[in-house]
């Protein structure tokens, strides 16, 4: 808020313009984002047509948005975003520490095992390479274009597509301004039977209203590389088979139940978004799941960060951990509904994944809201089945806010801890001595929500 956005000369080269693209979006102005206009998903505007030529050309756009609420200041893009590619080295804090490019609130070193797991360095998501500025409404000539690759592509307000099989593209920003996305689903996985049927890889999507996001898909001989999602709306998130992953300041409202979003990625980073979903069996606030590979080991995925999101989950657990090496859930706003069981954050049930092995998995510093009834064992931590090894399973220094000590307490979570790992080369840790439990809550907080895109579409929970 504090910055003054401004409109773009038309006489920038294409290098310029989009080094002032990236300048504004790092300062907080967005291109035409509007966030908190509540966009009714029936009312799309105007239907970008595939075969419309639309309308193009260097350095136009239309940038401004005096005034705008989002603040992308996070989403630093340092390493310049023109050649591509991460930072050559970590930033540095002024306090020392490796900091995360994009999201300077997480700095690895300041994490258990320096933010990582057992097999080696969170590896962030490469930008694209950019080499020209183009603004279309077609999606032939977007399929065109990045394909190609090196095209920073400015999307016109009004403009929607029934969906966008975006198979075979690579060093491409798509930037959708103001009212504009996706009617059907925003695919960003290899298609054999699509118009470009290879890989995806360095792609940067910025704002937009989506049904449906889906990343990396379901062939795991064909993996989505380098995928960075950035300000946008959807009703569902499915990210499979995906080396790279940002996520980021971003909405996610589901209210069937079916939309809860999916991680099963690697070198995953979730920050600064909203994921409400309600209404529904499988209403989780964030799954994760086990490898698609069927040759693949288990504990295979590698370095997953979930932190500083709102996460609201109706009928499930607020996170569903699974098959991982490195999971960190830090310093999130995590909430649960009245529907189905006393569910806070847990590994998967043996129905869903029969062998599995979690290993560096932590759960620190969050503030967990649930007005379960409770009445029952609370689900929190590692599974006790001896094929689901928990090889360490770590939580401490969370607030819980419940209703009363029957939905969970200290003595709960110590019973928990002694039950649930059984084999040999097992460890839990719940440390309940180093956290804090609140009773009393009889409603879900309405103003915990990230400042992210979109955030006033969000309902409130009856």
């Amino acid at each position: 808020m504090g910055q003054k956005c401004v409109r773009a000369s038309r006489s920038l080269s294409f290098v310029g313009f989009y080094l002032f693209l990236i300048v504004q979006l790092t300062i907080g102005c967005s291109p035409k984002l509007n966030v908190g206009d509540n966009i009714s998903l029936s009312d799309k505007g105007a239907q970008g047509d595939q075969g419309d030529p639309g309308t193009e050309g260097e350095g136009s756009g239309g940038f401004g948005n005096e005034g705008s609420e989002i603040n992308l200041s996070t989403w630093g893009l340092e390493g310049g975003a023109e050649t591509g590619g991460p930072p050559s080295s970590w930033n540095q804090s002024g306090s020392g520490g490796r900091i995360h490019p994009y999201y300077s609130a997480l700095n690895f070193d300041e994490w258990p095992n320096g933010g990582s797991g057992s097999q080696g360095d969170f590896e962030v998501s490469q930008l694209p390479r950019i080499d020209r500025v183009i603004t279309t409404n077609s999606l032939n000539r977007i399929l065109d274009e990045c394909s190609r690759g090196g095209a920073a592509i400015l999307i016109p307000d009004g403009t929607y597509f029934s969906g966008m099989d975006l198979s075979g593209m690579h060093d491409c920003h798509l930037v959708f301004q103001g009212d504009s996305g996706s009617t059907g689903t925003l695919s960003l996985a290899y298609n054999p039977n699509s118009r470009f049927p290879s890989e995806v890889y360095r792609m940067l999507i910025t704002g937009g209203s989506h049904d449906r996001i889906r990343i990396g898909g379901r062939t795991p001989e064909v993996p989505a590389r380098d995928i960075s999602i950035n300000a946008v709306y959807t009703e569902a998130i499915d990210a499979n088979n995906t080396m790279r992953l940002t996520f980021i300041n971003s909405t996610q409202v589901s209210t069937n139940g079916e939309g809860s979003p999916i991680f099963n990625s690697q070198d995953t980073l979730i920050a600064n978004n909203n994921f409400y979903s309600d209404g529904g069996r499988d209403s989780w606030g964030i799954r994760l799941t086990k490898p698609l590979h069927l040759d693949a080991p288990v504990g295979s995925k590698a370095n997953l960060f979930i932190i500083g999101n709102t996460i609201l989950a109706g009928n499930h657990k607020m996170v569903r951990a699974a098959d991982g090496d490195g999971i960190f859930i830090v310093r999130n706003v995590m909430m649960k509904g009245t529907g189905g069981n006393n569910d806070f954050v847990a590994t998967v049930g043996v129905d869903i994944a029969p062998e599995m092995e979690i290993n560096h998995m932590y759960v620190l510093e969050n503030e967990m809201y649930s007005v379960h009834a409770g009445g029952t064992m609370a689900s929190f931590g590692a599974h006790p089945h001896p094929t689901m090894r928990d090889r360490l399973w770590y939580a401490a220094r969370n607030h819980f806010h419940v209703r009363d000590s029957g939905v969970i307490n200290p003595d709960m979570l110590r019973t928990l801890e002694q039950n649930r790992c059984n084999g040999p080369d097992e460890r839990c840790e719940y440390h309940p001595e180093t956290s804090t439990f609140t009773y009393g809550l009889q409603s879900l907080p309405d103003n915990l929500w990230r400042r992210a895109a979109h955030f006033n579409r969000i309902p409130n929970y009856d």
